[in-house]
């Protein structure tokens, strides 16, 4: 116990008579205590010669309780408590007894200046208003509390938001303003406490849902990496219960920094299969991407391609096979590229009317329907394209501007494309089964033959090639 402790545990006769003052008083700071009235300090002193050594009026021995040249903060009475105890134990006793009595003095002083100080401020008397406000504060285990804890959690995690941003000032401002009542948790609470509480909830409940498993069920794969280029392994379960309703959960979704061999991924499928008690002679297949390391993962597990990611390819593949669609498709790349920059942005919305997009979209790798939309949003944005590219501050060489027949190939472009990209948007739904794919395959092709569009039939022929591969 140090010299700090032991000022700080002192007679509080003042503070008791702080609390009988009147409420339009001003809650005052009690006075500090001379050290000789805790404790040990009724049978020291300090020697005047050495600031680091006590002396005990009893004996008259020297008693160190620090080190010399040390910071008087870092002195500790431990050493005077254990003369105490070894050479004058009834006086140990009596100082005992004499700390008991300063500790309770002090716990009930603290407990009155806490019950003052939620009422009033340090600094200043506080309004009717805010007395009211502070008073009707929900308790922290109340139900109306707790509630809304849930749908602040869930807003932080549906958005994916990091944890401290409940201590943003202006954020705690607009929710007081919508509700004084609520209490925000801090930080470390919504890290330490709701969210792992909300975790096992969840948990609990998806271990419940999958009792309800009827025969088999499907699983979904994907490993993909964040911006700061940190891997991720998600895993989510497919199933039909004996309801006959349809259920989907995510079994697993953390950091994955193994090597991504196919080995690897396997292992991982099957540890998670094993952590919910899923048997593997139900398991009826394993949808993941067309990688080879994923394609050799699950071939022992029944794998399936999955049918989005091989439209994607479709488009991918092909695109680049036919020169006209070649060069207007890396005309495009680079006019969006140019237009996003901020010179490229301000004469591109110099020209753009309210009705148009204010912005283009540029091809993502591994987004579908990317490279149709980026030639939507050019197309859509024809004429101010058209005028933008030949502002001069952006010093583009007329090689790689757009001409009237470049317009013509991505008018042909988007026709030959529209059935894949709206048979992506449909096949993406939650609703989708895989008993229609076949169906709309079958019509893809269809749509593929019908289409009749001079001047880019090569790249029409690798569309059909590719859906039938």
């Amino acid at each position: 116990m140090g010299d700090t402790d032991d000022d700080q545990i002192n007679n509080a006769d003042d503070e008791s008579q702080q609390g009988s003052q009147s409420a339009s008083v001003t809650v005052q700071r009690p006075k500090k205590r001379k050290r000789e009235a805790a404790g040990c300090w009724l049978y020291f002193e300090v020697d005047e010669a050495l600031d680091h050594v006590a002396i005990c009026k009893l004996c008259k021995r020297p008693v160190a309780r620090g080190s010399a040249g040390s910071r008087k903060s870092s002195y500790s009475t431990k050493g005077l408590w254990t003369h105490l105890h070894l050479h004058h134990p009834n006086e140990k006793e009596e100082a005992d007894q004499k700390r008991a009595e300063t500790v309770a003095k002090k716990h009930k002083v603290a407990e009155e200046r806490s019950r003052l100080q939620s009422i009033y401020s340090l600094s200043r008397q506080v309004t009717l208003e805010q007395t009211t406000a502070r008073i009707n504060k929900w308790a922290l285990n109340s139900e109306k509390q707790l509630q809304q804890e849930r749908l602040l959690v869930l807003w932080i995690c549906s958005n994916t938001l990091p944890y401290t941003a409940v201590s943003d000032p202006m954020f705690q401002q607009f929710v007081h303003g919508l509700n004084p009542k609520f209490t925000i948790p801090h930080e470390k609470k919504l890290r330490t406490v709701i969210i792992p509480n909300l975790y096992e909830k969840v948990q609990f409940k998806v271990h419940t849902l999958l009792k309800q498993l009827c025969g088999t069920f499907c699983l979904t794969v994907d490993i993909w990496s964040s911006k700061a280029l940190d891997a991720y392994f998600g895993v989510t379960i497919e199933f039909i219960t004996k309801d006959f309703e349809r259920k989907v959960a995510v079994l697993r979704c953390m950091p994955y920094n193994r090597r991504h061999t196919g080995d690897s991924i396997r292992e991982e499928i099957l540890f998670v299969m094993t952590s919910w008690g899923l048997k593997r002679e139900q398991l009826q297949c394993v949808v993941a991407d067309s990688a080879a390391n994923m394609r050799k993962a699950c071939r022992s597990l029944n794998g399936l391609r999955c049918f989005l990611h091989i439209l994607n390819l479709i488009i991918k593949n092909s695109v680049f096979v036919q020169a006209s669609v070649k060069k207007v498709i890396k005309k495009m790349l680079y006019l969006v590229k140019k237009m996003r920059t901020p010179l490229g942005k301000q004469a591109l919305n110099k020209h753009q009317d309210e009705d148009h997009y204010k912005s283009l979209v540029r091809v993502v790798e591994t987004r579908w329907n990317s490279y149709y939309v980026m030639a939507e949003t050019v197309m859509k944005n024809k004429t101010a394209v058209t005028l933008a590219q030949l502002d001069p501050d952006l010093n583009m060489s007329a090689r790689k501007q757009l001409t009237a027949l470049d317009w013509e190939t991505i008018k042909k472009f988007l026709l030959v494309v529209k059935p894949i990209y709206t048979l992506t948007v449909v096949a993406q739904s939650e609703n989708m089964c895989i008993s229609q794919v076949i169906p709309f395959v079958k019509r893809l092709k269809f749509e593929l033959t019908t289409i009749i569009v001079p001047g880019i039939r090569t790249f029409l022929r690798a569309l059909e090639e590719k859906t039938i591969k």
